[in-house]
């Protein structure tokens, strides 16, 4: 929701319309909490702001001293299911004329106070002289997306920070998608001119965040089987031609007396041994190539054991079936015609 400047032109008037909206979305029984943000996560939507700390000296080595301001309302951090790690959270008693409070994320609490508590450090912009009291460390939320680092983010109340469009945060337990009349009621019944836009569920925009990266991983996926059902062919037709060749050795072998079952281990063991082989020279030059694989892959590393694992057995397994297959074939053929070949 965005507030047009001709209609509310300061900050009391957008603080009385965010005020009562959430006043009354608070109060319907569908909805279990709401909250409205200037930045939601994994939209894109971002900014970056330098600051100081209080007392904290900045050596050479050290990088910029920024964080990403996040204005929100008092029960946002609830509502996006953030959690209070230390401290507390914001509150509808932080306003105006109360002291400017902070909560912050972990990933700033360990950067800028390492091995140490940040509550009730200070930490103000740096085009500001307002020092903010940091109140509460809040678990890391994921913003530029779900492979994206974590940077240091600072949450603030609308009620201390200007704010005149918010993204609002509504949690049920039902349908989400059965709160946007509720909403549009209660917008509705509070200024009349004023739309809902860019109306989405969490999920939605979790999965638009990905899509890209989804898109890139089928075809990679798609690419791998195919590579995957290319070298098993390739191995199934190599072996069983080595093995077919050996048809008049086996005739030979069953003549003289041999037991089937003992050639039949041979030639299993000589296949296996060689598809060993194959497969050692194989992976061991994987892991090399893989390396450039980090770099388009998320939760999951380039030399995955589970990965290298599945796919050695399934060469291995359609290894033995190449061998095992033309050496029954051969087993029984009768020895005469072997030999005569």
């Amino acid at each position: 929701i965005g507030l047009p400047g001709m209609r509310y032109p300061d900050r009391p008037a957008a603080l009385r319309f965010f005020g009562e909206l959430e006043r009354r979305l608070a109060g319907e029984p569908l909805i279990q909490s709401v909250g409205g943000t200037m930045l939601p996560p994994l939209t894109g939507m971002d900014g970056r702001r330098g600051i100081i700390v209080e007392n904290r000296e900045v050596g050479p080595d050290d990088g910029p001293t920024r964080a990403h301001p996040r204005p929100v309302t008092s029960h946002y951090l609830q509502a996006v299911g953030a959690r209070i790690r230390e401290g507390r959270g914001l509150l509808p008693s932080d306003t105006e004329a109360s002291l400017p409070v902070a909560v912050i994320n972990e990933t700033m609490a360990k950067r800028y106070w390492p091995g140490a508590s940040a509550l009730g450090k200070r930490v103000r912009f740096t085009d500001q002289e307002m020092w903010r009291e940091v109140v509460g460390i809040v678990g890391d939320v994921k913003h530029w997306g779900l492979e994206a680092p974590v940077n240091p983010e600072i949450y603030m109340p609308t009620t201390q920070f200007p704010a005149f469009a918010l993204t609002w945060v509504t949690f049920t337990n039902g349908n989400p998608l059965a709160l946007v009349p509720i909403v549009q009621r209660h917008v509705r019944e509070i200024d009349a001119n004023l739309p809902l836009f860019q109306v989405r569920t969490m999920e939605d925009v979790a999965a638009e965040s990905v899509e890209r990266r989804r898109w890139t991983m089928t075809l990679l996926a798609i690419f791998a089987v195919l590579a995957l059902a290319l070298a098993a062919a390739g191995i199934y037709g190599v072996m069983s031609h080595l093995v077919s060749l050996r048809t008049p050795e086996i005739g030979v072998r069953l003549t003289l007396g041999a037991r089937p079952i003992a050639v039949m281990r041979q030639v299993l063991g000589e296949g296996a041994i060689q598809a060993a082989i194959g497969l050692a020279i194989g992976l061991g030059a994987s892991l090399a190539v893989m390396r450039g694989l980090r770099t388009i892959l998320f939760g999951v590393e380039p030399t995955d054991p589970l990965t290298l694992v599945s796919v050695g057995v399934s060469l291995m397994l359609v290894a033995l079936l190449a061998v095992t297959v033309p050496a029954l074939r051969a087993m029984r053929v009768d020895p005469i015609t072997a030999l005569r070949n």
